[in-house]
C-alpha cells in the first residue's frame, strides 16, 4: 500500500487539537463543570501559544494539500476529480470553524472557544477519515508510480512558504530573498547585495529555514547581482 505523504500530519493535527481542548479546560477561571472552576494562574501564555500553533499548523496543512497533494492526485487519477473537489470543499467549513475558535479565544471567551473546539475536533476527525479513504483508494489503484517524484514538490512547497514568512524579517537589512532551487534537502538562496553584513544575514536565514523545515540539510547562497558583497 502506498502511503499518503501527509497522513502522519493528520494524526498530529488531531492530537494537537485534543491537547488544546484539555489545556482550555484548565485555563484560569474556566468552569469545567457545574460549580467548578479550574486552572492555576500563569498558564495563559502557554495555552495561547498552543492555540496559535494549532491554527497556523492547520492552515499550512490544508494549503499544502490544496497546492500540492490534490493536484498530484488529479494528475494520476483524473476520474477522481469530483471526490478531490469535495475534499477541497470540506476545507472551507473547517477554515470557518478554526476562525470562530480563534476569535472566541482571543476575545477572552475561553469557555466558548472550548465548546467550539469540541465540535471542531469531531468535524476534523470526520474530514480526516473521509480524506484518508479517498486518498488511499486513489493511491492503491494508481500503483507504485503514483506519487513518485512528488517528495520534492512537498519539500519545495514548504521551503517557499517559509521563505515568504522570512522575507519581512530581511527588510531590516534592505535585502531581498529568492529561493532559486529547493531539492533533495539543499536550498539555494539568492540574496540581494545591500545587506550591511552578509555573514550574520546568511546565518539567520540558515537557522530560520532549518528550524522550520526538518528536511533542510544545507543552505547555499549566491549573490542576486554578480559582484555584490
Amino acid at each position: 500500500m502506498i502511503t499518503d505523504p501527509l497522513a502522519a500530519d493528520h494524526g498530529a493535527l488531531s492530537d494537537a487539537l485534543a491537547g488544546v481542548i484539555e489545556a482550555l479546560r484548565t485555563y484560569p477561571g474556566v468552569a469545567v463543570g457545574e460549580g467548578m472552576v479550574a486552572g492555576p494562574a500563569g498558564r495563559s501564555s502557554t495555552i495561547e501559544s498552543q492555540v496559535e500553533g494549532f491554527v497556523k499548523h492547520l492552515a499550512e496543512h490544508m494549503r499544502e494539500e490544496e497546492d500540492v497533494l490534490f493536484p498530484a492526485l488529479l494528475a494520476v487519477s483524473p476520474e477522481a476529480e469530483p471526490e478531490i473537489e469535495q475534499l477541497a470543499e470540506e476545507h472551507w467549513p473547517i477554515h470557518l470553524t478554526a476562525r470562530e475558535f480563534s476569535v472566541r479565544f482571543t476575545s477572552g471567551d475561553v469557555e466558548g472557544a472550548c465548546r467550539v473546539a469540541r465540535v471542531f475536533l469531531a468535524e476534523l476527525l470526520s474530514h480526516v477519515g473521509h480524506e484518508t479513504r479517498v486518498i488511499r483508494r486513489i493511491l492503491d489503484s494508481a500503483g507504485p508510480e503514483a506519487l513518485r517524484g512528488t517528495e520534492n514538490l512537498f519539500f519545495e512547497w514548504r521551503v517557499r512558504s517559509t521563505a515568504a514568512e522570512l522575507a519581512p524579517l530581511l527588510r531590516e537589512w534592505d535585502s531581498t530573498l529568492e529561493i532559486v532551487e529547493a531539492r533533495d534537502g539543499v536550498v539555494s538562496v539568492q540574496v540581494g547585495p545591500d545587506a550591511p553584513s552578509r555573514r550574520p544575514l546568511q546565518t539567520q536565514i540558515s537557522r530560520f529555514l532549518k528550524a522550520r523545515i526538518p528536511d533542510v540539510l544545507r543552505v547555499e547562497f549566491e549573490d542576486a547581482h554578480p559582484g555584490g558583497r
